[in-house]
């Protein structure tokens, strides 16, 4: 039997290549310009919320900024019984650009990839070593930006920031650094339900809510046990080192739909 020597590694596609690309298209930029969604007094994504007049980057109408909404999931390579398969398992992040209209994000098209990894190098390794370019670039774009002359706007400085991270409950508790128990107490990412509490309670008042102070107290509690989880939180996300995000905001973005403000 003869050993071999093998390097993990994942495929990462920049995010200021891609979008320098896209927006030499005429018609792609004209949708961005020309996105008319938000309405006076109803909220329908994001860009009508307070986070979003808060942020940064994106409260700063001085700047032409992108939006991005970050995805993961896991897929499936082989046998589609998944027999043995999960050892092919592909993790994979991609993003659609939020300053198109939604009805355009629907089509793959517009759906981008970010990174190609092995699931089974998550387990090993964690989400950090995939996601600290990520984070980097994200940070500088944020704040340094890029610059070109692209179609009807012509010669123009571009920000790209996060706005937004979706996934399905497991990925999204992987990602976040929360326990992928859903039988245990405090599995929850946005509130610190326990079994209990979900059998006999139903309206988010009855609730307590995570906190950004409570979750960096989970996360050091965490660190002194070098194992386990406090109320839940296994380890902090490197997700939280971009400017303008942290876990406990994120999750009640993803939930808006269609309300009227008060």
């Amino acid at each position: 039997m003869q050993n071999k020597l093998i390097y993990d590694t994942y495929e990462y596609v920049s995010i200021e290549s891609n979008l320098r690309s896209l927006l030499k298209d005429r018609d792609f930029v004209q949708l961005i310009c020309n996105n008319t969604e938000s309405e006076e007094n109803i909220i329908k994504g994001f860009q009508d919320g307070e986070r979003f007049a808060s942020h940064f980057l994106f409260g700063d109408c001085e700047k032409f900024s992108i939006k991005i909404q970050l995805f993961f999931d896991g897929i499936g390579t082989t046998n589609p019984l998944r027999g043995q398969s999960t050892t092919c398992n592909v993790g994979v992040f991609y993003y659609t650009i939020l300053n198109l209209p939604s009805m355009h994000n629907s089509c793959f098209a517009n759906v981008h990839l970010l990174a190609l990894c092995n699931t089974l190098d998550i387990k090993t390794h964690g989400y950090r070593p995939v996601l600290e370019l990520f984070v980097a670039e994200i940070n500088r774009l944020q704040t340094v930006g890029f610059s070109g002359t692209f179609p009807v706007i012509g010669s123009s400085q571009i920000y790209v920031g996060l706005a937004q991270v979706s996934c399905d409950n497991l990925a999204l508790n992987g990602l976040f650094g929360f326990i992928e128990c859903f039988s245990a107490d405090h599995f929850c990412t946005i509130c610190l339900a326990t079994q209990t509490d979900i059998q006999t309670k139903t309206y988010e008042s009855e609730f307590c809510m995570r906190t950004r102070d409570g979750y960096e107290r989970d996360v050091r509690s965490v660190m002194s046990m070098a194992f386990g989880h406090s109320r839940g939180v296994k380890m902090a996300c490197v997700l939280n080192e971009i400017r303008g995000f942290h876990v406990t905001k994120t999750l009640f973005l993803t939930q808006c739909t269609l309300f009227l403000k008060e």
